[in-house]
């Protein structure tokens, strides 16, 4: 793949990502105007059942193929297990990371939620560090270090003036935040199991499984609250309040393009570099955030997601 296809994806992949985002933000602001908007798990697993219908032919020929390989004990049957092991694991941490996400564009802005997806390099190296002994280098220090002077600017300058704790100044006493943090850290290391499980299938059956695996993990989890809160015969999955909103096919189909890109940069390219280009999508969330969503402080926000991205990229840089 050249550099100029290569660039494209990445493009597309920003444009589709932060579109998404968009999409979301308004079909929730929508909702509110009408009455109770739908809980972010709902939400969720009303987009991962679109994705999952559309994606059905590649999904279950995969199932079949697969099943057959391993009742026949065939030679690829040792990748079919692999695969499977490694997508469930990505999924086991990407569901609770795109709830969190959901939960998060709920609770803060859209020009605060795009830059603070700076810190998923900063977690990928604390992570190699933690498990994988990787110390990091002097630039990957210093990366981080300008990562964290930028979500400075992030933060409620209001609630600074008033509180002026460490706390506001990083914005940690937002739970938007704290949600966009946390989900960063585990759709990180989640990004590892899926180019693991990757290495054994085609983009596009590695697309649908995802799909597919992600849906069964976000049902079960909303039939598990149903059951814990009494629920098992009325459980809450409004799903025709949620399908009226006029945005969620549109974020069905966004959201299916941003992680088919992903999957196809993912293969072309280290996931690492791949991360810090995506962070560019930061920049774009301010302007939009601003422009469609009258968000305030706009110039402080862009110029806290400009930081962050050149730390980002001097961590990658750093790798």
């Amino acid at each position: 793949m050249g550099p100029f296809i290569l660039g494209l994806l990445v493009l597309g992949r920003i444009a589709a990502a932060c579109w998404s985002n968009v999409l979301q933000k308004r079909a929730i602001n929508d909702a509110r105007l009408l009455g109770k908007p739908p809980t972010a798990l709902e939400m969720l697993l009303a987009i991962w059942t679109l994705m999952t219908i559309a994606l059905a032919p590649w999904w279950i020929t995969a199932i079949a193929s697969d099943f057959s390989a391993v009742a026949e004990q065939a030679a690829e049957s040792h990748g079919t297990v692999a695969f499977w092991g490694w997508m469930t694991l990505a999924c086991a941490l990407e569901v609770p990371g795109n709830f969190l996400l959901l939960r998060s564009i709920q609770r803060t802005d859209l020009s605060i939620f795009g830059p603070l997806n700076s810190y998923k390099p900063v977690v990928g190296l604390l992570l190699g560090w933690w498990i994988l002994s990787e110390a990091p280098t002097l630039f990957g220090v210093v990366g981080m270090a300008i990562v964290l002077v930028g979500s400075l600017l992030l933060a409620d300058r209001s609630q600074c003036a008033s509180v002026g704790t460490r706390r506001a100044y990083f914005g940690m006493n937002q739970p938007g935040v704290r949600d966009r943090l946390i989900a960063v850290a585990l759709t990180a290391a989640g990004s590892i199991f899926l180019k693991l499980a990757m290495q054994h299938r085609d983009s596009l059956t590695s697309l649908a499984a995802w799909s597919l695996l992600s849906w069964l993990l976000a049902l079960g989890w909303l039939l598990a609250v149903g059951w814990l809160q009494g629920e098992r015969s009325s459980t809450k999955i409004n799903f025709l309040r949620i399908a009226l909103q006029r945005d969620l096919i549109g974020i069905a189909a966004s959201t299916l393009a941003m992680q088919g890109l992903t999957i196809l940069v993912f293969q072309a390219m280290n996931v690492g570099y791949a991360l810090a280009l995506f962070q560019l999508g930061s920049l774009v969330s301010v302007y939009l955030g601003h422009k469609l969503f009258g968000e305030v402080d706009f110039y402080y926000r862009l110029a806290a997601a400009s930081i962050m991205f050149v730390g980002a990229v001097v961590i990658m840089l750093a790798g």
